[in-house]
């Protein structure tokens, strides 16, 4: 019976310490919503200044060119802006980058619906994580392109005898 007792003091206090941290990791998802939120606001500041200035940003987006994405599918081309960007980005983001880099649209009845679609498969598969940002959803892919293509052939020769 004192073991009983003594198992169940750990597991109350283990039970403690695991709401503890579910609360600290609540408020750093919130923190980190935040700072997000504003970096994408600044970036939009960044380069809606830099086109005034007739400069280009350096790096991530800038880096893709519409010749990029001309021979991609949406969900390659998606998968093309979200890689050039180590942050979080909305559907609606990610479709106006693709606007902007002058990919084809029209092949789509809703695209934003078909965006958000594709995000949440990779978000599924394991290629992206999501982050609440102001209530919305926002994604970023966890690995490279090249990683998601190689993991699932390393799979199935592995499965292979």
């Amino acid at each position: 019976m004192a073991d009983d007792l003594f198992y169940r003091q750990a597991i109350f206090a283990a039970r403690g310490q695991y709401q503890k941290l579910l609360a600290k990791r609540k408020e750093l998802d919130a923190k980190r919503a935040q700072i997000e939120t504003e970096m994408e606001q600044i970036l939009q500041t960044v380069q809606g200044l830099a086109m005034l200035a007739k400069e280009k940003t350096p790096g991530g987006l800038s880096s893709v060119k519409p010749d990029d994405l001309t021979s991609l599918g949406l969900a390659d081309a998606c998968r093309k802006i979200l890689g050039a960007e180590d942050r979080f980005m909305s559907p609606r983001l990610v479709r106006d980058s693709l606007v902007l880099r002058k990919y084809d649209l029209s092949a789509h009845k809703n695209p934003l619906a078909s965006i958000h679609a594709i995000l949440k498969r990779f978000e599924e598969s394991g290629e992206a994580e999501s982050l609440k940002m102001a209530g919305k959803a926002g994604y970023r892919l966890t690995r490279t392109a090249e990683d998601a293509v190689v993991a699932p052939s390393k799979k199935r020769i592995s499965r292979k005898k």
